[in-house]
């Protein structure tokens, strides 16, 4: 196969700034490695650019004449873009969840997401979820669309070479760098009053809501959130309908088992309770009993963690950007 020639529409920081960057970062990383991929900095002369649809980086959002100008292999601030239409090059969105399912409202980003659509030759969707959370939207049927889990940086998140003994209790971690109300900190909070529990928490914490005996450890880089993700038995995800989530990916790379809310595309990461198991849910208003959720995930801690071990590959992002040089092979050949 010929090397493929990509273009990125996405620049990236390292500081911590969601699953977007944490994407984009390890695409370029992997894809510098490959022998199958050629990123070139000027997009005129890529094959496929990839791009996230709505920003082009930390705070910075593609507007349609950015896209009209990368069709059309012109600079991306040329005052063309204003008056032109479409052109020929082929541009790829790599589509994560609509905020309106994950935050719980709507956005000017999601308006601005589905507008750029009709600039898209191929959609790619992080999880079912994600693909059915735009099907109320026009998806147009020539589009090459696909779907393809995220991936973590594997010399960074990996397994211990032994498993932790329950001799100091359950150790419980979290890790959220938004404080939407989406995220579940109240039941966080509620676990760590558990006995012989320990709960710790990676990233921001919001003020209206009580950590109780949350250890709260505060934001970190992906080297130090891999180390205290190995200190610890499960992944806590409470998080409620993330369409396919880098934490939830990291922690299973690192051998954790994950205690997951039963929605959104957290389902698919964790093979409907192959690589965990879901948190229960009162709808009365009456706390959930997780004392006796724990002590049965615990119970099934050894089996959890042998069904992540023996798929360790389909968590790193080698397997990911695999996936993604087939998608774009396949496309150009459907198209030529």
């Amino acid at each position: 196969m010929p090397i493929l020639k990509i273009g990125i529409l996405y620049n990236t920081t390292e500081l911590p700034w969601g699953g977007i960057n944490t994407f984009f970062r390890n695409f370029n990383k992997y894809a510098k490695l490959s022998e199958k991929i050629d990123l070139v900095e000027n997009n005129s002369k890529a094959d496929i650019i990839l791009t996230a649809g709505h920003y082009r980086g930390p705070g910075k959002l593609i507007k349609p004449m950015h896209l009209r100008n990368l069709t059309n292999s012109r600079s991306l601030c040329n005052l063309l873009g204003i008056f032109s239409k479409k052109g020929k090059k082929k541009i790829v969105f790599r589509l994560d969840g609509l905020r309106s399912n994950y935050a719980g409202h709507m956005s000017s980003t999601d308006d601005l997401l589905i507008n750029n659509l009709s600039y898209a030759d191929g959609v790619i969707f992080q999880s079912e979820y994600s693909k059915e959370s735009f099907n109320k939207f026009y998806i147009p049927s020539f589009y090459e669309t696909d779907i393809i889990q995220n991936g973590a940086d594997t010399s960074t998140f990996y397994p211990n070479s032994d498993p932790l003994g329950f001799s100091g209790g359950v150790k419980l971690v979290s890790n959220s760098w938004s404080t939407n109300s989406n995220k579940g900190f109240e039941i966080i909070s509620a676990f760590s009053e558990l006995n012989n529990v320990t709960v710790s928490h990676i990233g921001r914490w919001p003020d209206n809501f009580p950590s109780k005996k949350v250890i709260l450890l505060g934001e970190k880089d992906e080297k130090n959130i891999a180390v205290e993700l190995r200190k610890h038995h499960f992944l806590l995800f409470p998080s409620e309908n993330e369409a396919c989530s880098n934490t939830v990916v990291e922690a299973l790379a690192s051998g954790l088992p994950v205690l997951y809310h039963k929605s959104g595309g957290t389902i698919e990461q964790c093979k409907y309770e192959r690589y965990g198991i879901p948190i229960p849910t009162d709808n009365t208003g009456n706390t959930p009993n997780y004392k006796d959720y724990l002590i049965d995930a615990v119970d099934r801690y050894e089996e959890l963690l042998s069904n992540i071990i023996g798929n360790i590959q389909h968590f790193s992002f080698s397997y990911c950007l695999e996936n993604y040089i087939k998608y774009f092979h396949k496309m150009l050949k459907d198209n030529s």
